[in-house]
């Protein structure tokens, strides 16, 4: 019965703040100019963010209308559904100003899938409400985008 009762999403996705910070599995999403967060912490966490969002989809028997989400651990990516373009969810200091774009085309696809998700909960008639209000590449009015960003801090 316990086992039953259990949720295999709480057991595997820990999603926490610290300082700053949206956390999940102990990874930091995001840096600041303040803070430098590592970009394999900042990779992992979109991760472990992108298998969950996968794994919810599959819960709910939801089918992304814009996006497909591949999950690939520190690697994973964001997909045009039209057209098949891949977007990288992860990077590095070095990459170039092409990746930097599809990099935070990335972030907003997720966040898209994000708001699809909610939408689509709602749908079925349960009251649900994200914590955040999602609008493009923003969570509350802040800009998540890493380099399209002026200041260079980006948390979730």
């Amino acid at each position: 019965d316990q086992l039953r009762r259990q949720n295999i999403l709480n057991e595997s996705f820990f999603i926490d703040c610290t300082e700053l910070f949206g956390t999940i599995n102990g990874q930091r999403m995001g840096t600041l100019q303040s803070i430098t967060v590592e970009w394999q912490e900042t990779n992992a966490a979109w991760g472990y963010a992108a298998l969950l969002l996968f794994n919810i989809s599959k819960l709910l028997q939801y089918n992304f209308i814009w996006y497909r989400v591949i999950p690939a651990g520190s690697f994973s990516k964001m997909q045009r559904l039209e057209g098949g373009e891949l977007l990288e969810l992860f990077a590095s200091r070095d990459c170039n100003a092409e990746w930097k774009k599809r990099y935070d085309l990335a972030i907003t696809a997720f966040l898209k899938c994000i708001s699809e998700i909610g939408d689509f909960v709602n749908s079925l008639g349960r009251k649900f409400r994200l914590p955040f209000r999602i609008a493009d590449e923003k969570i509350e009015g802040i800009r998540l985008n890493r380099f399209g960003n002026a200041s260079n801090d980006t948390t979730l």
